[in-house]
């Protein structure tokens, strides 16, 4: 879980970085930049609401 966390952080991050310094700063740009935070939220979101309905061994 870490490992996939950490993963999306540095993608995500880069993508972000590579769209401020080389993209324009209008609607598009910033609905793409939401979509790309959205798509690094979504799976964080669901791996914990997983992690907690999961039952308890023992």
């Amino acid at each position: 879980m870490l490992t996939a966390l950490l993963t999306r952080s540095v993608v995500v991050a880069a993508y972000l970085l590579a769209l401020l310094f080389h993209g324009r700063a209008d609607l598009p740009t910033g609905l793409l930049a939401g979509a790309v935070i959205a798509v690094w939220t979504v799976p964080l979101v669901r791996d914990r609401m997983t992690r907690r309905s999961a039952p308890h061994g023992g």
